[in-house]
C-alpha cells in the first residue's frame, strides 16, 4: 500500500560569526520542521542533516550547496526561515525554487492551507507489520 508523504524543505541561515550564532540558526530550523511535522508532512532540515560548518574539512561549501538543491528537488514545497535573504545559500535555494517552480512559503498560516488542500506527489510504501525483515520487528 502506498500513503501520500508531504516533503518539506526548511530553508534558513546557517552559518554565523559565532558558534553560538550557528547555534541559533540550527535551533530555529530544527523549531521550524517540528512545526512542519505538527502540520502533518515531513520536514527536510539541511541544518540537521549536514551542516557546511562541520563538514568544511571533507566537503566543500559547493558539493553541501549541490546536495541541498537536489534534496530540496525532490520536496513539495519549501518553507523559509526569517533571514533568508542574509544566506547566499538560502537565496541558491529560493533562486533554485523559483526556477522548478517549488511552491515557497514565509508564514506556517500560508503553509498551513496550503498542506490542508495539496495531494503530495511523493508517496511511501507501506508494509504489514508481518512483512517487515526480522531485524526491525
Amino acid at each position: 500500500m502506498k500513503i501520500p508523504v508531504k516533503l518539506i524543505y526548511v530553508c534558513g541561515p546557517l552559518n554565523a560569526p559565532t558558534q553560538e550564532g550557528i547555534n541559533a540558526n540550527t535551533e530555529r530550523a530544527f523549531e521550524a520542521g517540528r512545526m512542519v511535522w505538527r502540520l502533518g508532512a515531513m520536514a527536510i532540515v539541511p541544518h540537521l542533516n549536514s551542516p557546511s560548518h562541520k563538514f568544511g574539512d571533507v566537503m566543500p561549501a559547493a558539493s553541501v550547496y549541490l546536495a541541498d538543491l537536489e534534496l530540496m528537488e525532490r520536496c513539495d514545497a519549501i518553507f523559509r526561515l526569517t533571514g533568508w535573504e542574509n544566506s547566499f545559500g538560502s537565496k541558491l535555494e529560493t533562486a533554485w525554487a523559483n526556477f522548478r517552480q517549488i511552491p515557497i512559503f514565509d508564514k506556517e498560516e500560508e503553509l498551513e492551507n496550503y498542506l490542508s488542500g495539496y495531494t503530495a506527489r511523493n508517496t511511501v510504501d507501506v508494509y504489514p507489520r508481518h512483512d517487515y525483515p526480522k531485524a526491525i520487528r
